[in-house]
């Protein structure tokens, strides 16, 4: 899909993405195996989350689920062959009335070789903004990281190994 769109119900984009991507192998989804997925690509994705005074939020066209009547176990994480995940320049908004402004601002992740029973590797690197004026609260940090990530074979865990380093400036005074 080439420039996705979602209209928030306040009538601004809440979704879009210049490029959503997904290959998967077809013969993987027959025959009940595990699923191998080539490559998700996510290019450019951009979501707001936008709040007004009466406390409505720009997402709000979406239907309401109805609450469980039993509490149901929880299902274990799918297996899933993936050979490559990757999000590049996400960013994300929160927006409120009180004049709460969070975002990030950039993001890019890279996951190669998630397979069950192997391990993975992962590449990400966020930058994030908090502005909060009527507190004085001026905030950015960034955030990298490499590691593993290993499904276990009965696809009911994720195990991972990070390097990850954080930078913040500005914090409130």
């Amino acid at each position: 899909l080439n420039d996705f769109l979602i209209m928030g119900s306040d009538g601004k984009p809440a979704f879009t993405a210049q490029k959503i991507h997904i290959s998967v192998v077809p013969t993987s989804l027959t025959g009940g195996g595990i699923p191998a997925v080539r490559d998700v690509l996510l290019d450019q994705p951009h979501m707001a989350y936008r709040i007004d005074a009466a406390g409505k939020n720009n997402w709000s066209f979406l239907p309401k689920s109805e609450a469980p009547a039993q509490k149901k176990d929880p299902q274990p994480f799918p297996s899933i062959r993936l050979q490559k995940l990757e999000i590049a320049g996400l960013q994300a908004e929160y927006q409120d009335a009180t004049g709460m402004d969070a975002k990030i601002e950039d993001m890019n992740l890279t996951v190669n070789g998630f397979n069950p029973g192997s391990a993975g590797t992962f590449d990400l690197a966020i930058q994030t903004r908090l502005d909060r004026p009527a507190e004085n609260i001026h905030q950015q940090s960034k955030i990298t990281g490499k590691g593993s990530l290993t499904q276990s074979n009965t696809g009911d865990k994720i195990d991972y190994d990070a390097n990850i380093d954080a930078a913040l400036n500005g914090l409130a005074s």
